[in-house]
């Protein structure tokens, strides 16, 4: 039994000239940065519009049009980074008589990533999100309305076909809105095994042989990511490897093998 884990701590204390934030990568209005006095890889994009006074009863709630469909904000704002806060594995590996079975279980805790993929499925009306319980009836958004500097709470009923339309309106749409965590917990590896026995080749040249069979990338124990592996980037030549813009799903392999001693 083997198990390790490490704690990581990223902080930008410098970097060479003026600079104060470089960028790594992103698209439209998605942003990855290296940022002093920052975590390495801050996230920027746009947020749900708000209210925030916070004097006001209304605070924290978000601010629609006459229309009764959620704005973004204007500007761009930090919404996390990439950074995990810690990384584990633990192996475990068995041995009865002749058979053999190992396993690998890894994780992350921490840091975030943007996936525009879940972007796309709700925009075409495919993604869990865009039909509640399987249902998707009109509804009213607990938010309010502005009017000559006042608010008022928002009646206007709205389907789920116009609300998605508005949160991911444009390229990738409010970039709030798909922000996801990306601590995960998988089954990375799994292997079985099998040594003959040793007396069967008494009166060969043959001296041992074994089989074995590996699978990897087995099962995605825990996730917060909605189907989406966190591990996925858009480009591995990419400094923001926080940003998942439709990628390939990561493969499970399998391997057969059959070792022979002489």
């Amino acid at each position: 039994m083997s198990a390790n884990f490490s704690k990581l701590k990223s902080v930008i204390d410098r970097i060479d000239g003026e600079v104060l934030k470089y960028p790594l990568g992103g698209f439209d209005n998605v942003g990855f940065f290296a940022e002093v006095g920052m975590p390495y890889g801050s996230i920027y994009g746009t947020k749900f519009l708000r209210v925030e006074d916070p004097d006001s009863p209304h605070y924290g709630k978000l601010i629609v049009g006459q229309n009764g469909l959620p704005q973004a904000t204007a500007e761009q704002y930090y919404l996390g980074d990439q950074t995990p806060r810690a990384l584990f594995g633990f192996t475990n590996s068995f041995v009865y008589k002749n058979f053999g079975i190992s396993f690998l279980i890894d994780g992350r805790i921490g840091g975030k990533f943007y996936s525009s993929t879940q972007s796309a499925l709700q925009k075409a009306g495919l993604a869990a999100d865009t039909a509640p319980g399987g249902r998707r009836d009109n509804f009213v958004l607990d938010a309010v309305v502005q009017q000559n500097g006042a608010y008022t709470v928002n009646t206007k009923e709205i389907t789920q076909q116009d609300y998605w339309a508005a949160v991911t309106a444009g390229n990738l749409g409010i970039t709030e809105q798909n922000i996801y965590d990306a601590t995960n917990i998988r089954l990375r590896n799994i292997q079985l095994s099998y040594n003959f026995p040793k007396s069967i080749f008494e009166k060969l040249a043959l001296q041992s042989a074994k089989i074995s069979f590996t699978a990897n990338n087995v099962w995605m124990i825990y996730s917060k990511a909605k189907g989406i592996d966190p591990e996925s980037v858009f480009a591995i030549n990419s400094n923001a490897v926080g940003f998942e813009n439709l990628s390939f799903p990561t493969t499970r392999s399998y391997l057969f093998s059959i070792t022979l001693g002489f």
